[in-house]
């Protein structure tokens, strides 16, 4: 009898072994693929395109405030493995670069070496979590 009840609550945990690690592999299945495929893409701009802290127009965004914001993407560790994440770089003002109206100086950028994002396939906010794409 007592040999019974232990072989029966052997395979108990056994199954429930056997569960968990199904659950695991199919969280991981998930997270690499059907996950990742749903994230908004954030494209990188191309090699050049950003100068130190000049940077095209098009790239930044006035805010309804008055303030204008840049996004820029920092990488993070993720469960498994690494997570993109965007990051909003604030600036009460911008100043035009002299001789090139297509840029303006954003000084806010000096304090970050983190990648300007130049489009993005959804409204960004701060903390959200994207594919990256080069430009």
């Amino acid at each position: 009898m007592e040999k019974k009840r232990f072989l029966r609550s052997r395979l108990v945990y056994l199954i429930l072994g056997a569960v968990y690690l199904l659950v695991i592999i199919a969280a991981t299945v998930y997270s690499l693929t059907i996950y990742v495929e749903r994230l908004p893409v954030a494209e990188l701009p191309p090699q050049g395109a950003v100068d130190g802290v000049c940077v095209p127009l098009e790239y930044v965004r006035e805010l309804p405030d008055g303030g204008w914001v840049v996004d820029t993407v920092k990488r993070t560790e993720g469960p498994w493995g690494n997570r993109y994440v965007i990051s909003q770089v604030r600036a009460e003002s911008v100043y035009p670069v002299e001789g090139d109206e297509s840029k303006v100086r954003f000084y806010a950028l000096s304090e970050t070496s983190d990648p300007i994002v130049a489009r993005c396939s959804a409204e960004t906010y701060d903390g959200m979590e994207v594919r990256l794409q080069a430009g």
